[in-house]
């Protein structure tokens, strides 16, 4: 079994725990071809594609559809390809005469360039003072279905994730005496990782789930924190959650099996690792349906092995 296999396979045996309260991500958004929107940056794109709105065109395409592990929520082959996020193709921009073009905020500084293309909406999720992504995505994925005319699909789907994160959190107060979790994503190098705390969505996951976050350090869009394996060791005892996938995992623990201090970290020897499939840190309230759902599966499965 490979190890996104087992991770899914953990995934839906935590699920059969779950109870009331599960909801499958899509299932409140059919999808819509009009109006004709355009997305540039890999937040607008996942934004966009959780309310069931297929952009006509996309910039990075193949980097939004390999985030993205649920298939339904992928761009087609039909989404042309603008190229890339902080250059896209303005003249075919131009030419597709979308209706609205959905912008993240870290693209915004070429705004003024959209205008004249078509109205702009800026996704500011992330990097702000005030309220935390999980609630700032809510209030502007309001302000973007009002829009598009979809707000009553739209206001459902956001209801149906605020319920399902309440029954997360009724699992997660169940188990006794959980762990702290680190949330990482390795390098193949098997020397390095990144590490997700404060302005990601999965902070805010973990702060509604009631779980500590073993990295209390900030990671704003575009300056995620990478580390040494070696800050591994001054940490605490804890589960660590990766994100693993059949193409790069098997490398990255080949790699990490090398590595005499990986080898010896606590966390390692006593096997508090939880691999959960990829998923976009700064993503919308998709992701972090995605991670709720994931983290208290590795949960009740540790539990049950503890």
């Amino acid at each position: 079994m490979t190890m996104a296999s087992a991770a899914r396979r953990r995934y839906l045996i935590g699920l059969g725990a779950l109870g009331a309260g599960c909801v499958t991500r899509g299932a409140f958004a059919a999808a819509r071809a009009r109006p004709r929107v355009a997305s540039i940056g890999w937040t607008a794109a996942d934004v966009l594609l959780s309310i069931g709105v297929i952009p006509v065109a996309a910039a990075e395409k193949d980097n939004v559809n390999v985030l993205n592990v649920d298939p339904r929520l992928r761009l087609p082959p039909e989404c042309i390809e603008l190229g890339l996020t902080n250059e896209p193709n303005l003249e075919l921009l131009h030419a597709l005469r979308p209706d609205l073009i959905v912008v993240d905020s870290r693209h915004a500084d070429i705004g003024d360039r959209l205008d004249a293309i078509a109205p702009v909406f800026v996704l500011d999720l992330y990097g702000l003072p005030g309220p935390d992504p999980y609630d700032r995505a809510r209030d502007r994925l309001a302000d973007l279905a009002r829009l598009l005319d979809i707000l009553p699909d739209t206001a459902r789907w956001i209801d149906a994730v605020d319920a399902a994160l309440r029954a997360r959190r009724r699992t997660v107060a169940s188990l006794a005496e959980i762990p702290p979790v680190l949330a990482a994503q390795f390098f193949m190098d098997g020397l390095h990782w990144n590490a997700y705390g404060r302005d990601t969505m999965l902070q805010a996951v973990l702060d509604r789930l009631g779980v500590r976050n073993v990295w209390n350090g900030s990671t704003p869009p575009g300056h995620v924190p990478t580390l040494g394996i070696e800050a591994l060791a001054a940490m605490p005892d804890m589960l660590l959650v990766y994100q693993a996938d059949d193409r790069y995992t098997p490398l990255t623990f080949r790699n990490l099996a090398g590595n005499a201090i990986w080898r010896r970290l606590p966390v390692v020897r006593r096997g508090h690792l939880a691999p959960i499939p990829r998923l976009y840190p700064f993503g919308g309230l998709d992701a972090a349906l995605h991670f709720a759902d994931e983290l208290t599966a590795a949960l009740v499965a540790w539990r049950r092995a503890a």
